[in-house]
């Protein structure tokens, strides 16, 4: 048997695949612990996470990340204190209006998670959630892909 020639030599970088990078996801709470455990399931489902604990730290980040590595979603707390949940989607629908957003809530008040919605949210979560639908949300929105499982 030959040795293969330099040629047919296949590189180690050459059959490595192509490591894309993560997608950046803004989650908006001023609650620490939401923070660290979403944050957490973000990383594991091959997001990168961002934190801030309010809206006008957050629209600012947005304004300012153009030279960095963009955001490619919004998790977003209802009762955000400064703003007001539904007054920082409003303000990230006009600045950013293709940014995807999730709205976390502990409210159950379904008028005002329908209004959410149709001011641009794509889909909302009330808390406390599930793991599981965490991520089928966390890829439909983010991602764009149909929930496969």
């Amino acid at each position: 048997m030959q040795a293969p020639s330099a040629l047919n030599r296949r590189n180690e970088a050459d059959v490595r695949p192509e490591h894309s990078p993560k997608l950046r996801i803004l989650v908006i709470d001023d609650d620490q612990d939401i923070q660290t455990i979403v944050g957490d399931r973000l990383t594991m489902m091959g997001f990168e996470a961002v934190h801030m604990t309010n809206g006008p730290a957050a629209l600012a980040c947005l304004e300012h990340d153009g030279h960095q590595v963009p955001i490619h979603g919004v998790l977003l707390d209802l009762q955000e204190p400064l703003l007001g949940g539904l007054g920082v989607l409003k303000e990230l629908c006009r600045r950013h209006p293709r940014l995807p957003v999730i709205i976390m809530s502990e409210v159950t008040d379904l008028r005002l998670l329908r209004e959410a919605v149709h001011m641009g949210a794509r889909e909302y979560l009330v808390k406390p959630f599930d793991v599981e639908l965490l991520r089928r949300k966390c890829h439909r929105v983010f991602l764009d892909q149909p929930d496969t499982r």
